[in-house]
């Protein structure tokens, strides 16, 4: 069980229908370096493989649970996962994500040497395919500290399996809202949860890649419609207790979408569903779609699709579209042209308004909601420009194989001296 002298961290993994990832999953679990831990499998009702899956763990190591329910969805899940835990801190771990195998370690260093006032740490995610490889896509927010102004536009947490959070802390301001499945809602239930957790307390960050965080071609089956009233739903407090944001938020958060949309449709090929969307950023929030160096970078993409299209057959430009959207790690490693591009466009990040814009309109919420509270921090250029880079330098390289391995066998490794 490792040296019971430290915190216990209990680990709940939500599961539905997750036989194809979970078990790279709990592997990654398996070989953290920070021993004293448990295991709590939530499976959520499904009828594949993944009971069987969790079981094949359990035999291997007492730390492992596996806990069944009728499927209710992820938040009720996770919150029965919270009400059979014992840990002092909290983590989530969806079934299909992955941790590096420091990810907890570092994250409890932090933790337990601040006080009762940070109910929460996390760490920057990198997004990964169906093959565990980066797409040097990464959700890496600078803000720490008092992050309920962000909060209140972006979730800069990046995701569920980003997050430890202290047991104490959740009995304070509750677990996770479960009327967002019974609304037809879900999406942003961790969203919900980290802005309460944000307005009360304070928020730290391990300022490293240690989660990968899965994007799935072709996973645009969620209905755009309940991700709307997800969002609306969370904020929905917002306008009850500050009004006089709401409404501009919300503004901002539809633009925010809009471009997210007007991405992943492209990446997909939906090109015109891509300009709609993109054509909505504008007419919702012109100020910053026009600030954004993204928006310049997803309009130039569509035009070459749209151009490529016009002249190309039809099977031509599928190729083409399969060599852009999910080419293997081998043509990664020799196309130094699309490196050298990533890396130009890191640097190009930096000379466009948007973070400056950003940056006032975070001034502006702090200034309307909790003028008592420090401004939120960030982490140096020079830290966010490494992860970016880092990013960048390991595209399409197996996110998985820092999540096991080690110099030596992480079992052996005794348990993180606080």
């Amino acid at each position: 069980m490792g040296d019971i002298s430290q915190p216990l961290v209990s680990v709940i993994v939500p599961a539905y229908n997750a036989a194809v990832f979970i078990g790279q999953t709990l592997k990654s679990l398996l070989n953290q370096t920070y021993r004293h831990f448990e295991v709590l499998i939530i499976d959520d009702g499904s009828t594949d493989e993944t009971a069987t899956i969790a079981q094949n763990f359990i035999d291997q190591d007492e730390r492992f649970r596996l806990i069944q329910q009728p499927n209710a969805g992820v938040a009720a899940a996770r919150n029965h996962g919270i009400k059979v835990s014992q840990g002092e801190f909290i983590a989530f771990l969806d079934a299909d994500d992955l941790w590096h195998r420091e990810n907890i370690e570092k994250q409890v260093k932090r933790l337990v040497v601040e006080p009762e006032s940070v109910g929460m740490v996390f760490s920057w995610s990198a997004d990964i395919d169906q093959k565990n490889l980066w797409t040097s896509n990464i959700r890496a927010s600078p803000y720490y500290g008092n992050i309920f102004p962000i909060m209140l536009v972006s979730n800069v947490v990046g995701n569920a399996s980003a997050s430890t959070i202290r047991r104490s802390c959740l009995e304070d301001i509750g677990t996770y809202n479960t009327d967002f499945v019974n609304q037809q809602a879900q999406g942003c239930e961790d969203w919900d949860l980290y802005l309460r957790i944000s307005e009360k307390y304070q928020v730290v960050l391990v300022p490293e890649l240690l989660v990968g965080y899965r994007q799935l071609q072709g996973s645009m089956s969620r209905n755009i419609d309940d991700m709307n009233r997800s969002k609306t739903l969370a904020l929905k407090r917002i306008n009850e207790q500050y009004p006089q944001v709401y409404s501009t938020v919300m503004q901002w958060c539809h633009a925010i979408d809009s471009l997210q949309l007007g991405k992943k449709y492209c990446n997909e090929g939906c090109n015109q569903q891509a300009w709609s969307a993109v054509s909505q950023a504008y007419k919702t929030d012109w100020a910053m779609t026009l600030c954004a160096f993204g928006s310049y970078s997803l309009v130039s993409q569509l035009l070459w699709q749209s151009t490529y299209h016009l002249f190309t057959q039809q099977q031509s430009a599928n190729e083409h579209s399969m060599e852009v959207n999910a080419p293997s790690s081998a043509q990664f490693t020799l196309n130094n042209r699309f490196l050298i591009k990533r890396y130009i466009t890191v640097f190009l990040l930096q000379l466009f308004p948007e973070n400056l814009l950003r940056s006032l309109r975070i001034k502006w919420i702090h200034s309307q909601i909790c003028p008592d509270r420090h401004f939120p921090q960030s982490v140096s250029l020079k830290t966010l420009l490494e992860a970016r880079l880092s990013a960048i330098h390991n595209s399409y390289r197996e996110f998985y194989n820092g999540c096991i391995s080690s110099a030596h066998d992480a079992s052996d490794h005794e348990a993180m001296q606080v």
